[in-house]
């Protein structure tokens, strides 16, 4: 909010309703008084009070603590609760009575919506008094004004003021039934006609339609007259829309603040547009944050009623540019609400997905916060053209709920990099870890290497000799003298099966030797793994290379769980942070094999990972035959803290870290899709802008 400027002044400037925000002057922490802080010419009017603001309401109104104690008691208890209430009241000293709708949209602050409520009072008192008296006054009063048959619901009679609300003549009124007013079901509105059978006067609320098709809320007060034998009911109807609509910013405020206690951006943003739907009499609604650049929006967002209507639209799941944004983007060129009322005549139009409602007009309106745009709302498909007074409203409550949604969004801000260092520095320490694990172990391992080296060697040159020893027992073996010695060494060979080890042992060599490579290439993969980049600067990197090495860091986690398919093509190197890279790769296959082990089924699952390009991108893909995602949980994917996995078992950081990466750092695309509810896919995909062309070899 601005100062204590409320956004209603410019709404009830000229209304026939009076408006009145008021600091309130707090004594021993007790509310005793109130400051005028803003009135409009409506107040003046109904009040007789003039240059009121500045000024104190005991100033203003000297005796209204004595004739009117608990109007004033009401005020302070609803700047102490903060709960909305509505009065009657009645002033001695202007001998009216006004009907108050109260609410604090701040602490410490106080708006007052009222009007002159005096001459239906009266009408009600002729009601009570005299049927020939109510007839006088009928005709002329300027309160709105109709008699109904209750058993047909036919309007029997209707006064000009009736005329000059709804848009037909009386005349054409009077061939009418209510059931062509009320916007309600017909079924709704016959048992509220049941109802006059058992009754003899009510107050109602409803939404009644006019001539032009627009809807208005209205306030009724009914009662049974008896007119020539005829039981009929005489109803006075008024106008509240301006007030119930100053009362929904205010509830809306009031329900945003409880719900940002524990719901997300996404949520508050739905829930603002559905109130912004609602007000317009709209039939779809739509919402988009900016980001910080100006030019590409992210946290696509849609009403409930849109989300129902286009369940099968898919939502981008990442930031996309304002240059592919349709006319509603005309909003932030032109940074002011627009209305387009015949959008299939408009010349730049873009077109809709496949599967989304045929767009007739639509109505949109940008946040605006020290000249920046903060995020678009919009509606769209009015039944009637939209006007400027509903573009007032929509910015309106755009702007009153922005301030809830922004504390949310810093909220999860501060969450979100708090838990992302906490991460970082766990990352960083077990990339520590791994390389002095790694280093550890190349210590010992050259020593076993070199070993391995010189042990096939010393073994190569053992089997020649042996093949010389046995070529001079052979000659010797016929000689008598040593007949008894060659035949002891030859039982000792058979004993020692000398062939036997002759033939394993440079077996058994080469299976070392592949261990030991084995060891090389998991040491290596953990050096490449701890690598971070110096003040996150971008290094070449090749993908598919990640992809083997970031495999060879998680085997353990999914080597008895899953059977790994590969379809890498050729790819040009990549301009990047490579270990940033590299940590979404690993997240993506270490979140597919434990929703894989989730299932705990009998034989293992898979994995497949593919890679490919086009001119534009370098995508990766990691799709596992796991159990997939439910419905609700698709469009929040991204969300900080959102976890699929049992308590305990997940910090719900994964995929957000991965789309910071992917998208805000490297502004790349990253999308999830599990159809069918079955397994889940997640691409990534890069700009060809940060690749390097693999070298061209003459």
């Amino acid at each position: 909010m601005q100062n204590a400027q409320f956004y209603h002044h410019t709404i009830t400037e000229n209304a026939y309703y009076g408006y009145l925000c008021c600091r309130v002057v707090f004594e021993e922490g007790r509310a005793f008084d109130f400051i005028h802080e803003e009135v409009n010419s409506g107040y003046e009017k109904l009040t007789g009070r003039h240059n009121v603001v500045g000024r104190r309401l005991s100033e203003v109104m000297p005796a209204i603590a004595e004739s009117n104690p608990v109007f004033v008691e009401n005020l302070i208890e609803v700047t102490k609760s903060g709960t909305p209430c509505r009065l009657e009241e009645y002033f001695e000293g202007r001998n009216k009575w006004y009907d108050f709708s109260v609410y604090s949209p701040r602490e410490g602050y106080l708006v007052a919506i009222f009007y002159d409520i005096t001459g239906r009072k009266e009408l009600e008192r002729a009601l009570l008094e005299s049927e020939e008296r109510f007839r006088s006054l009928f005709e002329d009063h300027s309160a709105v004004m109709i008699v109904l048959d209750p058993e047909t619901g036919a309007i029997i009679d209707a006064n000009q003021a009736a005329a000059d609300f709804y848009g037909w003549g009386v005349d054409e009124l009077r061939v009418m039934k209510i059931f062509d007013l009320n916007s309600s079901s017909y079924e709704a509105v016959q048992k509220e006609m049941e109802i006059w059978k058992t009754m003899g006067q009510r107050s109602m609320s409803f939404r009644h339609r006019r001539a032009d098709g627009s809807l208005r809320d209205v306030e009724i007060f009914g009662k049974k007259i008896i007119r020539s034998g005829r039981s009929l009911v005489y109803d006075i109807v008024h106008d509240v829309t301006l007030r119930n609509r100053l009362e929904t910013v205010s509830q809306m405020r009031i329900r945003l603040l409880e719900m940002a206690k524990s719901s997300s951006v996404e949520a508050l943003l739905q829930s603002t547009i559905d109130e912004v739907e609602w007000l317009t009499e709209s039939s779809l609604g739509f919402g988009f944050l900016m980001e910080d650049d100006q030019a590409s929006f992210s946290h696509e967002s849609y009403s409930t009623k849109t989300m129902l209507r286009m369940c099968n639209v898919r939502k981008r799941e990442s930031l996309f540019s304002l240059s592919k944004a349709g006319v509603w983007a005309d909003a932030v060129s032109e940074r002011r609400g627009v209305i387009h009322n015949d959008y299939p005549s408009l010349s730049h139009r873009k077109g809709m997905p496949k599967g989304h409602v045929v767009l007739q007009r639509e109505l949109v309106v940008p946040v605006l916060r020290n000249g920046k745009i903060m995020a678009i709302l919009g509606v769209g498909n009015k039944l009637f053209d939209y006007d400027e007074n509903e573009l007032t409203w929509a910015s309106t409550l755009a702007d009153q709920a922005w301030d809830i949604i922004e504390s949310k969004i810093n909220e999860e801000k501060e969450k979100k990099l708090h838990s992302q260092l906490q991460h970082s520095m766990k990352m960083e320490m077990i990339g520590q870890l791994a390389a002095g694990v790694a280093h550890e172990i190349n210590n010992p391992l050259n020593f076993i290497i070199l070993n391995e080296y010189n042990l096939h060697d010393d073994f190569t040159d053992l089997r020649e000799l042996m093949g010389h020893y046995r070529r001079i027992i052979d000659k010797v073996e016929e000689l008598p003298l040593f007949a008894e010695e060659i035949g002891l060494l030859r039982a000792k060979e058979r004993e020692l099966d000398v062939d036997d080890l002759l033939k394993s042992i440079p077996e058994t060599l080469e299976k070392s030797k592949n261990g030991v490579e084995r060891i090389k290439s998991i040491t290596h993969s953990m050096r490449n793994y701890s690598y971070k980049n110096s003040q996150e600067q971008l290094t070449s990197l090749d993908l598919n290379k990640a992809i083997h090495e970031a495999l060879v860091i998680a085997k353990s986690e999914y080597l008895y769980i899953a059977t790994i398919a590969l379809q890498l093509q050729e790819l040009p190197s990549l301009l990047c942070d490579s270990s940033q890279i590299n940590q979404v790769i690993l997240n993506l296959i270490i979140n597919s094999t434990h929703a894989i082990e989730s299932q705990k089924r009998g034989s293992p699952g898979q994995i497949e990972i593919k890679t490919w390009a086009t001119t534009e991108q370098i995508f990766c893909s990691v799709t596992d035959d796991g159990p997939g995602l439910r419905e609700e949980i698709k469009s929040r994917i991204f969300e900080p803290f959102l976890t699929t996995k049992d308590p305990g078992k997940g910090t719900g950081l994964g995929l957000s870290i991965s789309y910071d990466i992917i998208v805000k750092k490297h502004h790349g695309t990253i999308t999830v899709d599990s159809p069918h509810g079955s397994g889940v896919t997640v691409t990534f995909s890069l700009p060809v802008q940060y690749a390097i062309e693999p070298p061209v070899h003459s």
